[in-house]
């Protein structure tokens, strides 16, 4: 696997076979900088429609600044009913679980705690990323 590293581009997202897109919280680094753009938002749904799997980490504590509306409207141009609640920390919607795009990638959601290591990941979902990445 080879992580994408600086700015996002239709380029480098279509470079790998999974992209790892953590939501920033209240101690990011340089907060600014946290938010994707509307283009970048259209190169991530781009990939997942394309056979990309996204795997969405939360945040690990509340998003407390104006970044958390472009990970809302990632949400929204996903062809899923989930929206990020509790400042990016958890998700609610007619389906919360994992999203298979026919003929396409998916979208995989982690808390921090799983993503991690501190929780484990259940069963269904370990087996859609295996599945996904063509490891099953």
């Amino acid at each position: 696997m080879k992580p994408v590293i600086g700015e996002l581009t239709e380029k480098t997202t279509f470079e790998g076979q999974v992209l790892i897109l953590p939501l920033p919280d209240a101690d990011t680094f340089m907060k600014d900088f946290m938010a994707i753009s509307e283009e970048q938002i259209g190169f991530i749904v781009n990939y997942v429609e394309k056979g990309g799997l996204l795997v969405v980490v939360l945040a690990k504590k509340e998003i407390t600044h104006p970044s958390v509306e472009s990970y809302k409207l990632l949400f929204e141009k996903l062809p899923w009913s989930v929206e990020l609640e509790n400042g990016g920390r958890s998700v609610s919607g007619t389906s919360t679980g994992n999203l298979e795009i026919e003929n396409g990638g998916g979208v995989v959601i982690l808390s921090w705690d799983e993503a991690t290591g501190k929780s484990a990941i259940d069963e269904e979902t370990m087996g859609f990323i295996e599945f996904k990445l063509g490891l099953k």
